[in-house]
């Protein structure tokens, strides 16, 4: 009888794990849906495992969901776009491009602060939970270097901030500030214009 309990009570449980990540994903999916072209400026500190400071970047970034973002980071110089196709990783120091199909098994293993304004990946490749407007996210993949994704994002689509805790101990801290939310006709910075004079690496199947 005991036995039987048992099984049922894990049953119930998986239904119920299964309905509240559901759900979580449902309310998360729902506030990136909220506005059109989202833009904010972020600093970035990168810590190791005693939380010391080892590295810092600050810059500023256009997010529309599903697919679209443009972040542009200062000092080094970078640009990493997305049109909904491609995603165009731009160094002007190097001038070298990087171009990556949005349906290419690389692009999984590229880490980015906007991988959940891409289509409903997070649902098959995170195991989901909430804490008031902060969700968490935990990679299904026992391999991949990230342990644990946070991103608060309140019940209007503000973001205020994203962290990514790495499985060697470092954490990647994004603040954002001075956000706001941008006209449809804003969306022309999720064009990518080549360059002259670069070197291009070619990952992409959709030029």
């Amino acid at each position: 009888m005991k036995k039987y309990l048992v099984i049922t009570i894990i049953i119930i449980s998986l239904i119920i794990t299964q309905v509240l990540a559901t759900e979580h994903y449902d309310s998360f999916k729902k506030r990136l849906n909220k506005n059109d072209v989202f833009y904010a400026i972020f600093e970035q500190k990168i810590l190791d495992i005693e939380d010391n400071i080892i590295q810092e970047a600050k810059g500023e970034l256009w997010l529309k969901y599903p697919n679209l973002c443009h972040i542009h980071t200062i000092n080094p110089e970078s640009f990493f776009i997305s049109d909904g196709k491609n995603l165009w990783n731009y160094y002007p120091i190097l001038k070298q491009v990087m171009i990556f199909s949005l349906q290419k098994k690389e692009l999984k293993n590229i880490v980015i602060l906007t991988d959940f304004y891409f289509k409903p990946i997070y649902n098959k490749s995170y195991q989901m939970n909430k804490n008031d407007d902060i969700f968490i996210f935990i990679p299904k993949n026992k391999e991949s270097h990230l342990k644990m994704i946070s991103i608060h994002i309140d019940k209007n689509g503000i973001i205020q901030y994203f962290n990514l805790w790495e499985r060697n101990g470092t954490q990647s801290v994004y603040e954002l500030k001075n956000q706001k939310f941008l006209k449809k006709e804003d969306s022309s910075i999720f064009k990518f214009k080549l360059p002259k004079d670069v070197t291009v690496e070619n990952f992409s199947i959709n030029i």
